[in-house]
């Protein structure tokens, strides 16, 4: 079965450029803090195809401009590399005077801490106020840095349903007696679908004495039943200190969550669904079971889906099986510019069961949705990819002689 690999890396990386991003500087007036608090958004540029999609939002704690235009420009990155992968609205939460009663629960020993006032203050006055002006999907992801990784710790023990995706990067777990450490445990879930990030380094203070923490942490999980839906990891930063844990933890933070949120199962997973019957059935109910850590429904792309799975049927010779997978990927995709190739993919698996009018076929329904979407392609490669479906007509028509 002839593989259109090279068409599809070619369009993968023309797809590539870099948008400039728009930084909004706004304000959210809060009764339950009673404060106007300081926001930073940043929203990420699209090209006029994809400006009706929905993003993710990734609220930063601590969110000044140098934090919050960190996270967004390495996400930014990510997703110019890959752009299947959604888009992220990346909301920056100042505290400037306040983060001691922010970030930290209240204790009779100590004056400050309203934390969950502040999670109040973000579920029911932030988040509605974000949702109700941009174009947001229902996933959120926390990031924290020290104390803000120590109140994301909070969320997840008190509040869990605030964020899908936790990034925590040296969070002091062990103040107030421990207090977060006991209240993870008191929580003991049986399923938890999250995803969680957890750093600390190794070099001076507070390091050494958060780390205690985190090793607690660490054992709770290890010695803990299997909590269903749950992605931990923690990572031992070596020569790391505590302000240098931000930069380095971003880095790894994303791209263990890019990996766990929107990455192709593994070839043992897919080739399980593949034996099933109905390959496309056992596709949708994987990814239908993700919409519950995810938020909203979400599918691979026409590149991945072409790539890994259309191409997984071909390998192991199973005609019948890209059939399936490529009607369905057909209909997720309706008015995507490059769908174009999974009606390709059709006609191979034709071709292979000597069907040469079904495979010309849907050629002809490949070129009509090249067609169809005329306006979004460059002349260039308009051009190379009418070449790729002329040149595969006239190499099934010269098979069927």
């Amino acid at each position: 079965m002839k593989l259109f690999l090279l068409l599809i890396l070619i369009f993968a990386l023309n797809s590539i450029g870099f948008g400039q991003k728009v930084i909004v500087r706004d304000t959210v007036k809060s009764e339950i803090l009673r404060q106007t608090r300081h926001i930073n958004v940043v929203v990420p540029a699209f090209p006029s195809r994809q400006s009706d999609c929905k993003m993710n939002v990734v609220y930063v704690l601590d969110g000044d401009d140098a934090f919050v235009n960190l996270v967004a420009a390495h996400l930014a990155f990510v997703r110019d590399m890959d752009n299947e992968i959604p888009a992220f609205l990346v909301v920056g939460v100042v505290s400037e005077n306040t983060r001691m009663d922010d970030f930290m629960v209240g204790d009779p020993d100590r004056e400050t801490g309203r934390a969950q006032k502040f999670l109040s203050f973000m579920s029911d006055e932030l988040f509605p106020y974000i949702e109700s002006r941009y174009n947001v999907t229902r996933h959120r992801v926390g990031v924290g840095h020290s104390l803000g990784g120590s109140l994301l710790m909070h969320a997840l023990c008190d509040r869990d349903s605030l964020f899908n995706a936790y990034m925590m990067f040296s969070p002091n777990l062990v103040y107030s007696k421990n207090r977060l450490l006991e209240d993870f445990k008191a929580k003991a879930p049986v399923k938890l679908d999250k995803f969680v990030y957890l750093s600390i380094g190794d070099t001076g203070e507070p390091e050494t004495g958060y780390l205690k923490g985190i090793r607690r942490f660490d054992s709770l999980l290890l010695n803990s039943p299997g909590i269903k839906g749950f992605e931990a990891h923690i990572d031992y930063l070596t020569e790391v200190g505590h302000m240098e844990s931000l930069p380095v933890s971003l880095g790894r933070s994303v791209k263990e969550y890019i990996r766990y949120s929107y990455g192709t199962p593994g070839e043992d997973v897919r080739m399980a669904m593949l034996a099933e019957d109905d390959f496309a059935k056992a596709f949708s109910k994987y990814y239908n079971d993700r919409q519950e850590y995810l938020g909203y429904r979400y599918y691979p792309g026409v590149y991945n889906l072409y790539n890994h799975w259309i191409v997984l049927a071909g390998m192991n010779g199973q005609p019948r099986k890209i059939l399936q997978i490529a009607d369905l990927a057909i209909k997720i995709h309706e008015g995507d510019s490059h769908r174009y190739i999974l009606y390709l993919g059709k006609a191979q698996a034709y071709d292979d069961m000597n069907d040469t009018e079904s495979a010309l076929k849907a050629c002809e329904d490949a070129m009509k949705s090249l067609q169809a979407e005329h306006d979004q392609y460059d002349k260039e490669d308009y051009k190379y990819a009418e070449e790729e479906i002329n040149e595969l007509i006239s190499e099934i028509k010269q098979a069927g002689h």
